[in-house]
């Protein structure tokens, strides 16, 4: 693993959206972006090359794999597999992610999601290396451009497009795309966000 992916695990670099989980007030009903990391954080790069909701990509990850850090919060966390015999696997580095996550696809496992936004490897294995597709930045790019082809796909439709997402069952999509839109609405009505680049 290089330093940068490094950085993003332990908050030396900060690469994701740091979240202020405090009741809002009058004055911080708007969400506020650094302008510092607009250009540089992968939430931000990823919704503006696909033209899709930096908080929208953010709210499926935290649905997706989200887990307790150290400082009591919850944020995603890139090196999170799922099967559906094994549940969520989470792993502690990057190498030892992508060791599992080799083992598995040579076992011909299909329905597996990898890393933070939990991208399908049956479905979505062809956009990416199983090396690249556990890369945070990757993860979250590729993830954006399969959010946009569903928006194109239902009329820039959030809900279904969401559901869509996670499933192409509606059963299972619907209730899924409900919880997610509902942390994104929470994100930008009841929390102070920041996109965060520290040094």
């Amino acid at each position: 693993m290089d330093l940068q992916q490094l950085r993003f695990v332990t908050g030396t670099v900060a690469c994701f959206l740091l979240i202020a989980l405090r009741p809002a007030n009058a004055e911080e009903q708007a969400v506020t972006i650094s302008a510092k990391a607009e250009a540089t954080s992968p939430w931000r790069a990823a919704a503006e090359k696909h033209d899709v909701d930096a908080l929208d990509l953010y709210a499926i990850a935290l649905q997706e794999s989200r887990r307790r850090r150290g400082d009591g919060m919850l944020r995603p966390w890139p090196w999170t597999l799922h099967t559906p015999e094994a549940g969520s696997l989470y792993f502690e580095t990057y190498e030892a992610a992508l060791e599992k996550l080799k083992s598995l696809i040579a076992q011909g496992t299909k329905n597996l999601d990898v890393g933070l936004m939990q991208i399908n490897w049956g479905w979505n294995g062809h956009r990416a290396t199983a090396e690249r597709l556990l890369l945070p930045a990757d993860n979250i790019e590729i993830a954006a451009q399969i959010l946009r082809e569903h928006l194109n796909e239902y009329g820039g439709d959030r809900r279904l497009a969401v559901a869509r997402y996670h499933s192409p069952r509606p059963e299972r999509g619907i209730p899924y795309a409900a919880s997610v839109l509902a942390i994104a609405d929470a994100l930008r009505q009841s929390t102070t966000i920041q996109l965060a680049l520290s040094e």
